[in-house]
């Protein structure tokens, strides 16, 4: 009798995945060109991820930015360093 169960709730999920692929499918070809088969394809190789498909699609950078992220004052202040270094080195040559 629990074998019976353990099917039933096994087809039970086996159904639940199917129609949560067929969703992401659908969320995929409409907001792409893709055939049914490439966003099935693409779904797979993305970990079943559609918003990482699509922006695959629109070719959106999705990996994080290597470089530090800076403040304002950060910017603004390494701006000023490198103008002042500029204008000093420039000095300098008119001075020689």
């Amino acid at each position: 009798m629990s074998l019976v169960n353990e099917n039933n709730l096994e087809n039970e999920n086996n159904l639940e995945n199917e129609n949560n692929l067929e969703n992401k499918i659908q969320i995929v070809l409409g907001q792409t060109d893709y055939t049914r088969d490439k966003a099935k394809e693409l779904l797979l190789e993305n970990n079943y991820d559609e918003i990482r498909v699509i922006k695959l699609y629109l070719n959106i950078n999705t990996e994080p930015s290597s470089k530090d992220k800076k403040s304002l004052n950060q910017q603004i202040y390494t701006q000023l360093r490198e103008k002042l270094k500029i204008n000093t080195t420039n000095a300098t040559k008119i001075e020689v």
